[in-house]
């Protein structure tokens, strides 16, 4: 497991388990998470009314930096669970 900060208030968590699970914060909110499944890669996105202002953008920029094209919306409880 590597925590890594990747800009202001943004922090990466890396699993090198079998699924190389991969976990955005914004501040200490798991917003994001993507990783290997039977498809290839997939993207998971959940976001509240409480974090949209900042979560989005955070998203939005972690998204340029790791290339991803398509996220699913999940409820919050389902990032909640992967840490």
């Amino acid at each position: 497991m590597k925590l890594k900060p990747i800009a202001s208030n943004m922090t990466e968590l890396n699993w090198e388990s079998p699924d190389h699970i991969t976990v955005l914060f914004s501040y200490q909110t798991p917003v994001a998470a993507y990783g290997l499944s039977r498809h290839g890669m997939s993207a998971l996105v959940a976001l509240t009314s409480a974090q949209a202002r900042n979560g989005l953008s955070h998203i939005q920029a972690y998204q340029q930096m790791v290339g991803w094209r398509k996220a699913s919306e999940v409820e919050q409880s389902v990032l909640d669970s992967l840490v």
